[in-house]
């Protein structure tokens, strides 16, 4: 009976929510409640791998952003949600992945929208502190389709530790699309309002929403 290939993850990992992995000679894709693993050129020998795993948090925060460039305008924001990585590379060959984060998967509403440039990779070394962006390091590209933001061609050599995915205006380009209350009212205004807090329940698109909500203030 030959050997297994399939990775063992350090103590971390063990700690982390939803594990999985890609490794060479098993699984090439796989994901993990909002963020999906796909390789490209990085599985190369076997005990190459990558295990990932989150820390079970939903939602959006302002907290420990970049600085510098862009992230300066005050507009950043980014998930809760953040993934350690324990990652080998047995000859040290690097290579790329691709790294998809998914709105729904997630648990986050809308889908996203704006420049896919507005749409950084983010990362730092412990479980607390500010991340750095390391979009432009890792050689990746952001598009995006659906209720997904795509990070293609990222450089393996630059992941590792913990990871998420932000943007550098919420607004344009938010990481989800949040409704607002608002103060009921009567008649045909009432009813205008529930139907666009339906639509809002539903995940609309986000620009449709801003419009709702200039036209709500007019009201």
């Amino acid at each position: 009976m030959g050997a297994s290939t399939a990775p063992v993850g350090n103590d971390t990992i063990q700690n982390q929510t939803d594990v999985r992995g890609i490794w060479q000679g098993g699984l090439t894709t796989a994901g993990s409640s909002g963020m999906i693993f796909t390789n490209s050129t990085f599985l190369q020998d076997t005990g190459d791998d990558m295990i990932f795993g989150h820390n079970n948090l939903t939602g959006s925060t302002t907290n420990d952003l970049p600085t510098g460039g862009d992230w300066d305008a005050g507009n950043g924001q980014r998930w809760l949600r953040v993934w350690y990585l324990d990652k080998s590379d047995v000859n040290s060959n690097g290579g790329s992945v691709d790294l998809t984060f998914d709105f729904s998967d997630g648990g986050m509403s809308g889908t996203p929208g704006g420049a896919s440039s507005n749409y950084r990779l983010l990362e730092r070394s412990g479980t607390s502190g500010p991340f750095s962006d390391i979009t432009a390091a890792s050689g990746a590209t952001a598009s995006i389709s659906g209720d997904q933001v795509i990070f293609s061609g990222v450089n393996a050599n630059e992941l590792g530790s913990y990871y998420t995915f932000g943007t550098v205006d919420k607004n344009e380009s938010p990481t989800a699309v949040t409704v607002q209350g608002f103060t009921a009212r009567s008649g045909l205004e009432a009813r205008f309002l529930e139907a666009i807090w339906f639509l809002g329940a539903l995940g609309a698109v986000g620009g449709v929403l801003l419009w709702v909500r200039r036209r709500v203030g007019r009201l």
